[in-house]
């Protein structure tokens, strides 16, 4: 098998992953009314799908030493990092064969983005000072 042919076999499995990760962070999207374990168990299939897309549009574009900085997450609420993962896909989806980097910026800021989101259902809640006092 020669180069061109294993570039083009990537290329392939690139695209199934690329609108199988779009179905699964739509679907953790639409759940958006849910806030249990449905939820959560949506945005963990994404934030996976999507990072195995990340992976394989590195090996296809030979960007594996690129390491863009994660995107700034902090103090958004679920919803709106799943929104932003749908729209990160749909650039990538929707981009033409020039900008590969700023493409694979956009994959790795969804992935950032979702694992934040899951993360947010792991969290504990904390206890308040009135919880900690006895009657």
């Amino acid at each position: 098998m020669d180069e061109a042919e294993e570039h083009g076999i990537l290329e392939e499995y690139l695209k199934k992953a690329l609108e199988e990760a779009w179905a699964k962070t739509n679907n953790a999207l639409d759940q958006a009314g849910n806030t249990g374990k449905g939820r959560q168990m949506a945005i963990w299939l994404a934030a996976e799908s999507v990072e195995y897309t990340s992976y394989l549009f590195s090996l296809t574009n030979d960007l594996e030493d690129a390491d863009p900085p994660p995107p700034p997450t902090k103090g958004r609420d679920v919803t709106s990092l799943v929104k932003e993962s749908v729209d990160a896909l749909e650039q990538v989806r929707a981009s033409s064969d020039r900008g590969k980097l700023a493409d694979y910026t956009r994959l790795r800021d969804a992935v950032h983005s979702l694992r934040t989101a899951y993360l947010e259902f792991r969290k504990k809640p904390r206890k308040t000072r009135q919880d900690l006092t006895r009657s």
